[in-house]
């Protein structure tokens, strides 16, 4: 999860973290514990994290599809955890408090799932769901969930924000 990122204009951060979708909450967690060395001053050199398609306040599909005996096959015990009940993982983990960018999608190619989605969503997550309070930046783009991260201005927009904390072009 973590490595060096050099950067064009030759700044180098150490310790930046990019993230996609559902193992973001392994990611998340690595954070918290990031967060608790931090408090101890054991961790000086956390950078900037960038987040794509996170479900930060959990999955609205999960809600919706975790007594399926498809989806139980499918996800497993951890599964069950990804709802958006006060009790779920991505409820439990709290704000961020370190430098972190969001990138959510609003296009979707699955008409299933984005049936069952409140809002703009990506064919898997919603828009709102992957806010978090204490981000310092969030961007919509108009992807799906599957194609977002290898698009040519998402990749540029997560070298910005790595670069100086914004996704906003500088003059």
């Amino acid at each position: 999860m973590t490595r060096p990122v050099y950067l064009d204009n030759g700044n180098y951060y150490t310790d930046v973290f990019f993230s996609y979708s559902r193992k973001i909450y392994n990611d998340r967690i690595d954070l918290k514990i990031l967060d608790i060395l931090q408090e101890d001053n054991q961790v000086t050199n956390l950078g900037r994290v960038v987040m794509l398609a996170p479900p930060n306040q959990g999955s609205e599909l999960v809600d919706r599809m975790r007594n399926g005996w498809f989806y139980r096959f499918f996800t497993g015990p951890a599964g069950q955890q990804l709802g958006t009940d006060p009790d779920s993982v991505p409820k439990r983990l709290g704000p961020a408090n370190f430098d972190l960018g969001i990138i959510a999608g609003d296009r979707s190619y699955n008409p299933f799932f984005s049936a069952r989605l409140p809002g703009p969503d990506d064919g898997k997550v919603s828009v709102a769901s992957t806010q978090l309070e204490g981000m310092k930046d969030f961007l919509v783009v108009h992807y799906s969930h599957t194609w977002l991260p290898g698009k040519r201005d998402v990749v540029k927009a997560t070298i910005r924000f790595l670069a100086q904390n914004s996704f906003a072009e500088m003059p």
